[in-house]
């Protein structure tokens, strides 16, 4: 299974003025290190939660075996906003969601070739309407992967409560 992110333009949560503030940098040489670093924080609060913050396009290639046949397909992302078509090559198909809990699953109606989901995900397109402590969590880990040193110490720094 993969899930690829089909938007273009992928805004950034927090603004890379206000990530410079909290760190209290002062210079402009490293903003575009830092725009990368926000970039980094979001996928990082993104994959935690298993929700899109910013109201983003997924694909996900699906494909099945025989020991996994008629089952659910559970989507990786659980804030969807609507499923735009499922595939099977060049050809729609039938499909049901599920919506169980905290977890959406989609049930296609034949499993024969790779199926291709395409759906829409997030909380907003407006960032003024992401809530400010999911920002600050985003900020938190963005501060952390900014005082790292390697890589290691990034997997260990980002466990910030969510």
């Amino acid at each position: 299974m993969e899930n690829i992110i089909l938007s273009k333009n992928i805004q950034a949560v927090i603004g890379t003025g206000i990530l410079k503030a909290h760190l209290r940098i002062c210079h402009n040489h490293e903003d575009e290190y830092l725009k990368t670093i926000i970039k980094m924080a979001t996928g990082i609060v993104e994959a935690k939660l298993a929700k899109s913050i910013i109201i983003k396009e997924y694909q996900l290639s699906y494909y099945p075996t025989h020991s996994n046949a008629h089952c659910k397909i559970k989507l990786p992302i659980r804030n969807i906003l609507n499923v735009i078509n499922v595939m099977q090559g060049e050809t729609h198909i039938d499909y049901v969601l599920h919506r169980e809990y905290n977890e959406i699953s989609l049930i296609p109606k034949t499993y024969e070739v790779p199926i291709t989901i395409h759906y829409k995900a997030g909380m907003s397109d407006d960032i003024q309407c992401i809530p400010e402590e999911l920002k600050y969590k985003i900020l938190c880990v963005a501060k952390n992967i900014y005082d790292c040193i390697d890589d290691r110490q990034i997997v260990e720094h980002h466990h910030v409560a969510l």
